[in-house]
């Protein structure tokens, strides 16, 4: 009982005699989050600015296993 109460209490809002419907905040759909503004990409954006998108590719990566993890190497 306690919890509908509290319910019922937070759903309206007594100011100068009126009682106003809480509603939550509804916001729209994007495909970022900028907190300073608006968004620097579009939605198609096929890189970011500080990727060389004709960077060669290919190689390989040499890793030393758990044995070798105390050790330096300059």
């Amino acid at each position: 009982m306690i919890r509908l109460t509290a319910a019922l209490a937070l759903s309206f809002v007594t100011l100068a005699g009126s009682s106003f419907l809480v509603q939550q905040a509804q916001a729209e759909s994007r495909h970022g989050l900028s907190v300073f503004g608006e968004l620097k990409y579009a939605p198609d954006f096929k890189h970011f600015d500080y990727v060389n998108p004709d960077a060669p590719k290919g190689g390989r990566m040499v890793t030393m296993g758990t044995s070798g993890a105390s050790t330096f190497d300059s």
